[in-house]
């Protein structure tokens, strides 16, 4: 038998009871008021689910809730204006169009690409924007490299010549050329904005100072791109040999995202939820009025509203927590969350950890 045992119902934390076995409550929990600054240790708590989740790549499930890092698209099926990104591993409520003659075959040429080669610091490839919206990323194809460098995409106003004019934006994140296959550029900020029907210059620049070598894939002309490089951008000309295999995607308007999970079954029927939402705001926006959490336990059929307060952040993304009394909700043990977008923000939303007592 224990001795020495403090109270498993404390009124507040005693320190009569400092250096006493806690007991669990009635829950089989630690008493809340013996946990110091409790909610900051239970945010990090989930933080951390969420954390061994995403290297365990799957959704990480125990005795009382789960934490899933979005690995891989478990929510789509049961959630609406969702956009998933399989690359990134988040659901946004921006969705793409994808452009481009990346899907062109047929060309066996490749083009000279890097410093090393003459006239081959920078690519160009001419097309039109079909779609208005901010540039999310450009993929090329490298075939071959020899001696690996740094490089961007910048997109590039078209003049009446028909050479590159003013730089629209700015310049990609730059990425490393050190092997072969796709190669996709993004911006972390001031992302060009295109305009729907308006031809633009794409270049593809090396910008380690004078040492790449390498080459992309080209098709065979298509009869309507044109494609050139040189030393200096504003002095690149088209030519129509072949046309530079280049994909671009432009990101569409927001729309107000829904995320419901499948669900998830409680021992007995809870009367507290508690839930973890991982969110990147792209655009400015205001938590619990344009991103909310709501829980439920009986299956999605009656939700209650969570109040969110932000917490760590890490990669640009806030992990934003908070809990709920569920004991008014008709009994049940079917647990679902519901994390929704509102006034069509620009929201990306990378795990969710929902856990119950």
């Amino acid at each position: 038998m224990l001795k020495n045992v403090a109270s498993k119902t404390p009124s507040d934390r005693q320190d009569a009871d400092v250096g006493k076995v806690v007991q669990l409550n009635a829950s089989g929990q630690i008493p809340s008021l013996y946990i110091t600054n409790q909610s900051v240790s239970l945010s990090d708590g989930r933080h951390l689910a969420l954390e061994i989740a995403d290297l365990k790549g799957a959704a990480l499930n125990y005795g009382s809730g789960q934490a899933d890092p979005f690995d891989a698209d478990t929510v789509g099926s049961t959630s609406t204006n969702e956009t998933y990104d399989d690359s990134n591993d988040w659901y946004s409520t921006i969705s793409l169009t994808n452009e481009g003659t990346f899907g062109l075959t047929g060309g066996t040429n490749h083009a000279a690409w890097g410093e090393l080669h003459g006239n081959g610091r920078h690519i160009g490839h001419k097309d039109f924007a079909g779609t208005s919206g901010v540039l999310e990323s450009v993929k090329v194809n490298v075939d071959s490299v020899a001696v690996a460098f740094n490089a961007t995409v910048s997109i590039y106003s078209v003049l009446e010549s028909g050479s590159p004019g003013s730089i629209v934006g700015g310049a990609s994140d730059p990425i490393a050329i050190d092997s072969i296959g796709n190669k996709t550029f993004r911006w972390s900020s001031n992302a060009p904005t295109l305009v729907a029907g308006t031809e633009y210059w794409f270049i593809c620049s090396d910008v380690s100072g004078g040492f790449g070598a390498a080459t992309v894939d080209y098709a065979a002309h298509d009869g309507s791109h044109v494609t050139g490089n040189h030393d200096t951008i504003t002095s690149i000309t088209g030519n129509t040999g072949a046309t530079m295999r280049l994909a671009f995607s432009v990101q569409n308007a927001a729309v107000n995202m829904t995320l419901i999970n499948s669900g998830l079954t409680a021992a007995t029927a809870p009367t507290r939820g508690r839930i973890s939402v991982q969110a990147q705001f792209v655009e400015s926006a205001t938590i619990n009025t344009d991103l909310t959490a709501e829980i439920s336990r009986d299956g999605g059929t009656t939700y209650t509203a969570v109040t969110l307060t932000a917490g760590a952040v890490n990669s640009n993304f806030t992990m934003f927590s908070g809990e709920a009394d569920i004991s008014a909700q008709p009994s049940g043990t079917s647990m679902k969350y519901r994390v929704k977008t509102l006034n069509n923000k620009n929201i990306r939303v990378s795990g969710v950890v929902l856990r119950w007592s």
